[in-house]
């Protein structure tokens, strides 16, 4: 088979070559798909109820549906362990809070607020824990560009 020059490489995928995280920063990354997954569906609570009912529901109207499909995104996003996911669903979770506090000026949610906000940041460090320990793929497993010299730059004469 070695001196078919039409066979199949016998090469790893670069998937293969990740090690598997440790318990710590997978659970980090599983509470925050958790807290993402709670964070969308109270979202689409309020999106159907304002549209059922046609009043806002937590100062939310029927775009709550659009965004609890964005947060279900970046939800995704960071279950495939996606750092700019991890960063932009804590932020959205940030500014959905500062909004809702200022429609609604009730502060006592802020108990949970915190919670979600501590599952959130907690997947964007496990998001960022998994890069730093990813091992790089196998560079003889992957094409290589040849490096060649630059040619000094001559103006045309």
């Amino acid at each position: 088979m070695a001196d078919n020059p039409y066979s199949a490489p016998n090469t790893v995928s670069e998937r293969a070559t990740v090690e598997t995280t440790d318990p710590a920063i997978a659970g980090k990354i599983k509470n925050a798909c958790l807290g993402g997954v709670i964070f969308a569906g109270i979202m689409l609570w309020a999106g159907i109820v304002a549209l059922v009912h046609r009043h806002n529901v937590l100062g939310l109207d029927a775009w709550a549906l659009l965004d609890s499909a964005i947060i279900l995104g970046l939800t995704y996003g960071v279950y495939r362990k996606s750092r700019v996911c991890a960063l932009l669903l804590c932020a959205s979770f940030i500014a959905f809070k500062i909004v809702m506090l200022k429609a609604t000026g009730d502060v006592g949610a802020i108990i949970p607020a915190l919670l979600f906000l501590y599952l959130l940041a907690q997947g964007v460090d496990g998001t960022f824990q998994y890069h730093e320990r990813k091992v790089p793929p196998n560079p003889a497993l992957r094409w290589s560009v040849q490096q060649r010299p630059l040619a000094p730059l001559s103006s045309p004469r």
